[in-house]
């Protein structure tokens, strides 16, 4: 029979907060926020089933209230990806203690796969090889690998997912061993831009992304005081538990997809201008592919849809101009 699963204790928020409120003081970003109640915890590792069949990596995991919680329903294949110094030896005493199924790493989850330091990077610069070498990759067509779940930074939410999104479309890093769910607390307002509406002043490059690469969940809300630390300055007081899992089919072509985000940049660092103007600027003749798909002159990008970007991105994607669009992006 099998030994039983220990279970961990998990600490109240009173003495979570006299515990880790120096290291908020000193050592962590304002912008850096951690889910501290464990009753909300143990929601959130129970809501996603059954935890033995996928890895799961923890972004930034601070006090490991969200590790614990995981690990009591049942997770065997954790990584906690802790990008501040001062909480790894909270998370190396978890390890300890997990039986094998934590590990836990000096690493920021935005650096992986990154050039080592003696090329200009900072550390923590880790490899996702050196994480998930045991994982057999899976066929796009098969199930999750696994979730990547964590709190988005207050202020670099849109960057930590497009930089997630962008490494979907090279499958580079992570997606080297096929499809995840990205699950993320965010702002309300972040939330509101993953799906917003065509024509809403906050639908955005990250909007059309997301769309057209995730099937997108809303997966809880919880109150902002559940968070630490507390009294920041943001709009709303909520947090939005935001789900992104891979498709298995997307909607553009290998080619194509190439092409989309370059689009997108180009088009949406000036929303309001025509489309026209942007893509003419920059790729001299575009004007025809407009024509064929008969997009009006004056359109603009926050009024194009995520299928009217496919659209585009395929068109491009077998213009006979194409190999001289965005040379600084392709």
């Amino acid at each position: 029979m099998a030994a039983a699963r220990r279970i961990l204790p998990q600490l109240t928020i009173q003495d979570l907060e006299k515990k880790f409120v120096g290291y908020y003081k000193r050592n962590i970003k304002a912008s850096h926020r951690h889910l501290i109640n464990p009753q909300t915890a143990d929601k959130v590792a129970k809501s996603f089933g059954d935890l033995h069949k996928y890895v799961i990596i923890e972004k930034d995991p601070g006090p490991g209230v969200l590790t614990k919680a995981l690990l009591n329903a049942g997770c065997t294949q954790l990584v906690a990806l802790e990008s501040n110094q001062k909480f790894l030896s909270v998370l190396k005493e978890l390890e300890n203690d997990s039986d094998g199924r934590l590990k836990a790493y000096y690493s920021d989850i935005n650096k992986l796969d990154l050039i080592p330091l003696y090329q200009g990077y900072i550390p923590p610069v880790y490899q996702s090889g050196d994480i998930l070498g045991h994982i057999k990759p899976k066929s796009w067509d098969d199930d999750i690998v696994g979730r990547v779940i964590g709190v988005a930074n207050n202020t670099m939410g849109h960057r930590f997912t497009i930089s997630y999104l962008i490494r979907l479309i090279e499958r580079s890093g992570l997606h080297r061993w096929g499809r995840w769910q990205h699950i993320a607390y965010y702002t309300e307002k972040t939330a509101r831009a993953l799906y917003a509406h065509v024509g809403t002043p906050i639908y955005g490059r990250i909007t059309v992304l997301s769309n057209i690469l995730c099937n997108i969940s809303t997966l809880s809300k919880d109150h902002i005081d559940e968070f630490f630390p507390r009294g920041m300055a943001i709009k709303g007081n909520s947090m939005e538990l935001i789900c992104l899992e891979t498709k298995k089919h997307c909607e553009l072509s290998d080619e194509a997809l190439k092409f989309l985000d370059p689009i997108l940049q180009q088009v949406f660092a000036a929303r309001r201008q025509p489309l026209l103007n942007r893509l003419e600027s920059i790729a001299p003749g575009s004007y025809t592919v407009l024509e064929k798909l008969k997009i009006p002159p004056r359109k603009c990008a926050s009024n194009m849809s995520p299928m009217d970007f496919v659209e585009l991105a395929e068109a491009f994607s077998s213009w006979d101009g194409r190999m001289t669009i965005f040379d600084s992006y392709l």
